[in-house]
């Protein structure tokens, strides 16, 4: 089974708003440029939280799990203004040197929801390594065939039921 890994991903392209057939309201299509020069286009609802801080051509963290991108949104790295009456202090002689962005913290609810998740596609995964090991038996297939073919199983379910 794949896990989901960090990698940065380019927001190359973000459509205009279009409406859904599957269900009422729009729908956007972002397509996100990986390192290896590949590609791969996500649907957000229209309403979708990441639409609001989005921007064509700026890089982001995120968790790519097969063809799911969790992106993690990006703290504000708006400088903090001073009160026009303010004096400003000294500049510094050298700059600050650069702390690394502090992990995403993730609420008791969302932890709890992707651990159901998790089970749900661990659960999945199971079943499809079963059915094609039950298939698969007569042809004395090797382990690493029976592998392969149960995560394209499961690659395929969990495009055709959208989890």
């Amino acid at each position: 089974m794949a896990t989901a890994t960090l990698e940065t991903v380019t927001a190359a392209t973000i459509c205009k708003p279009k409406p859904s057939k599957y269900k009422d309201g729009n729908y956007v299509s972002v397509c996100f440029g990986f390192s290896d020069d590949t590609e791969q286009w996500i649907n957000y609802d229209e309403d979708a939280p990441e639409l609001g801080w989005l921007v064509r051509g700026q890089k982001y963290q995120a968790m790519v799990d097969g063809d799911k991108i969790t992106l993690i949104q990006p703290q504000s790295t708006q400088p903090t203004q001073q009160p026009p009456d303010s004096q400003p202090g000294p500049a510094p002689t050298q700059p600050a040197p650069a702390s690394p962005p502090a992990p995403p913290t993730l609420e008791e609810e969302t932890l709890q929801a992707a651990a159901v998740y998790v089970n749900t596609l661990a659960r999945l995964y199971g079943h499809c390594y079963g059915q094609v090991s039950v298939n698969l038996e007569h042809y004395d297939a090797p382990d690493a065939a029976i592998q392969s073919a149960a995560t394209t199983l499961f690659i395929s379910v969990t495009r055709k039921f959208n989890l």
